[in-house]
């Protein structure tokens, strides 16, 4: 049985990376960044509980069909 193609999947590896990325990279060193939330000044404060946040959401979008069987 073929596969049926979502858009969830895909926007979870978005986020993921994104997440995980962001993450890595507000703690090793806010140094250049292609990260999304570290290029939006009203994050200040919240840009690494945001990134988790992220990297949670997205993990949950990829696994989640296989997490309801």
């Amino acid at each position: 049985m073929r596969k049926k193609f979502g858009l969830l999947e895909p926007l979870g590896v978005l986020l993921g990376i994104q997440g995980i990325g962001g993450t890595v990279n507000n703690i090793l060193g806010d140094g250049p960044s292609w990260f999304l939330l570290n290029h939006v000044d009203a994050l200040e404060g919240y840009r690494l509980p945001l990134h988790v946040v992220m990297a949670v959401l997205g993990v949950l979008l990829v696994l989640g069909p296989q997490l309801r069987k």
